[in-house]
């Protein structure tokens, strides 16, 4: 963003400097435009919630723009069908800011009932739909976060969260997408 250049050309047959290179063209200077990037937080109630803990973005020490698109009670699946605010579904906002690096934080509302395959497709959907439009987009998906013990007696089917997590650690490194595992702290 906003920084000069200078560029030349010199043909050759092999990657190393070599008697056969042509001369160096002559040097063409350019000035960048300014631009500032677009990182979007995508995800269920909890990413919603980030906006109310304002020092947490603060503290990435990123000069990007900062979106957030949490929607409360969201799905993978739903992420990408539910209309929601403007008319647009979840993954039609995300994709509405040209972002150079999405977040996405979803799985807290579907672990206890829909069957790991069908989550990963549905995840999968969504970091197609992203590339499609940038191919260049970096895609990082969080891990579900862990629940309390309290919630956990309530809800004891949450004990399959660690195995999403797994499940969704391979997903990443074959869809090369990266992969954030920030539940330590937490548990």
């Amino acid at each position: 963003s906003n920084t000069n250049y200078k560029v030349y050309v010199t043909a050759g047959k092999t990657q190393k400097a070599s008697k056969e290179d042509s001369q160096p063209s002559a040097v063409k200077s350019m000035k960048t435009k300014a631009y500032k990037r677009t990182i979007v937080f995508a995800g269920d109630s909890i990413v919603g919630c980030l906006h109310l803990q304002p020092t947490m973005i603060t503290k990435m020490h990123s000069t990007a723009n900062v979106k957030m698109v949490g929607i409360t009670s969201i799905t993978s699946r739903t992420f990408r069908t539910r209309r929601k605010g403007k008319g647009m579904t979840g993954i039609e906002r995300v994709k509405s800011y040209h972002p150079y690096r999405v977040y996405f934080l979803l799985g807290l509302n579907e672990v206890c009932y829909r069957p790991f395959k069908d989550i990963l497709a549905d995840r999968k959907n969504l970091t197609n739909q992203l590339r499609k439009q940038n191919p260049n987009v970096d895609v990082v998906w969080c891990a579900t976060p862990p629940v309390t013990k309290a919630e956990m007696k309530r809800a004891p089917h949450m004990r399959l969260t660690p195995a999403l997590n797994k499940e969704m650690e391979k997903f990443a490194k074959k869809n090369h997408c990266e992969y954030l595992d920030y539940t330590a702290f937490l548990k």
